[in-house]
């Protein structure tokens, strides 16, 4: 059991395949039989983001954040809750799935919440962690930056013409776009129709 709590060796090798480093590097989930060095770690561990990582610092195991090694959520494509100290992330496929459901089943963000903490726990849903508020505000900012990325904007601090995130409606007679050179001879033919539904 002692050896579980410290390197077996002084100059411990990394545990990867071809790497030559002193392993510093241990994983609390884990049950490894032995040290990586940082690179090799995060190399490792760049699809198990849930880890806790441990460093072997002054004589003793020492709590690390995978964020201290360079670990970077928006690559693992994971949606930070907080933009300063994120403890809860979103998977880019569930937000995916909420967009999905939203426009097609008209699925609440109350109900699909509601469906996860079932998922997880089905006989007692209410001791799972409530994320609905966290969800609702990510859920947001997802639109935002979608509207961003289909806009091309790439530097979001920049100045921006005004209605540069709105798409523009493929049925309407649009100059330049999808009307002929010489539509203004025929302008009786092209009439842009304002319903109720406001689709334009």
């Amino acid at each position: 059991m002692y050896e579980q709590e410290c390197p077996w060796e002084e100059d411990n090798s990394c545990l990867g395949c071809e790497c030559t480093n002193r392993g510093t590097m241990n994983c609390m989930d884990c049950d490894l039989e032995g040290l990586f060095c940082q690179s090799c770690f995060i190399h490792v561990y760049k699809w198990l983001p849930f880890h806790r990582p441990l460093e072997w610092h002054d004589g003793q195991f020492q709590r690390r954040s995978l964020a201290d090694l360079g670990y970077q959520l928006f690559r693992r494509r994971m949606f930070p809750a907080s933009m300063s100290r994120p403890r809860t992330a979103f998977t880019f496929r569930l937000l995916k799935l909420f967009h999905m459901l939203n426009h097609v089943a008209r699925t609440t963000q109350w109900d699909f919440v509601g469906t996860l903490h079932r998922l997880t726990d089905n006989v007692n849903p209410k001791g799972t962690p409530n994320i609905y508020k966290t969800f609702k505000e990510v859920q947001r900012q997802w639109r935002v930056v979608r509207a961003w990325k289909c806009a091309g904007v790439m530097e979001p601090s920049l100045p921006r013409e005004e209605g540069s995130l709105v798409l523009g409606c493929v049925s309407c007679p649009l100059p330049g776009i999808n009307l002929d050179e010489d539509w203004e001879k025929h302008k009786h033919t092209y009439v842009t129709i304002i319903l109720n539904d406001r689709l334009c």
